[in-house]
């Protein structure tokens, strides 16, 4: 029997193909570690969320009388930790306050779409800053429910955290309520004492945590 010439027809086999597949590359390991990391939050608001942080792509709305303190609060952090924030249709903004809350300014983007701007270009513009930035702050969004889920997937595509105050059509993963408890004034509001209440719809878990925000230092501190 003539074996090489049996084996010259052989197709031969590529066992490196096959091993690949069961290997993990540090590339890959890296961007696990990148798909579990969350943006993070003041550690006295950190009790609010499962995984002590901000889900990348997840959706909050935030709602009451303290909701935008409390967003600023949330997003001080993540800014400060070199994340961008886009405010979008914030015109009442104030950034002195922003800044208060611990808001990196030089990471901050502001956004205002003008008022005759159809609701597909809103929804165009937040899809834009949704691919731009690592967290997206809106006040009542002026999209079509099917702008909102182009809007979402978009963010949940980009790992993008967004967060809404006010009226909205979206889909959303978590839902902030604000309560004022007590309001302190020197010539102006200094600060106030706020129930914050977190419900997180996949889990259904419910949180809370009573904050004076901002306390004497500016930041955030938890009322025992």
């Amino acid at each position: 029997m003539d074996v090489s010439r049996i084996l010259s027809t052989c197709v031969p086999v590529a066992p490196a193909k096959h091993a690949s597949t069961s290997l993990t590359t540090a590339d890959q390991l890296l961007q696990r570690a990148r798909d579990r990391h969350g943006y993070e939050v003041a550690p006295e608001l950190s009790v609010l969320f499962p995984r002590g942080c901000i889900e990348p792509g997840a959706v909050y709305h935030c709602g009451g009388p303290g909701a935008l303190s409390v967003v600023c609060a949330l997003v001080g952090t993540a800014t400060r930790d070199n994340k961008w924030t886009a405010f979008v249709n914030m015109s009442f903004l104030n950034m002195d306050a922003v800044a208060d809350y611990g808001v990196a300014l030089q990471r901050v983007v502001s956004v205002q779409c003008p008022a005759f701007l159809s609701a597909e270009k809103h929804a165009q513009v937040l899809g834009s800053l949704v691919e731009g930035c690592d967290l997206v702050v809106t006040s009542d969004p002026q999209c079509s429910p099917s702008g909102a889920r182009s809007v979402v997937a978009r963010a949940k595509r980009n790992r993008t955290s967004v967060f809404i105050v006010g009226k909205h059509c979206f889909s959303v993963d978590t839902v902030v309520s604000t309560r004022v408890h007590k309001w302190e004034f020197q010539d102006r509001l200094s600060s106030r004492s706020l129930a914050i209440d977190v419900h997180h719809q996949r889990t259904q878990q419910k949180m809370s945590v009573c904050v004076e925000l901002p306390d004497a230092a500016g930041a955030v501190s938890v009322i025992v």
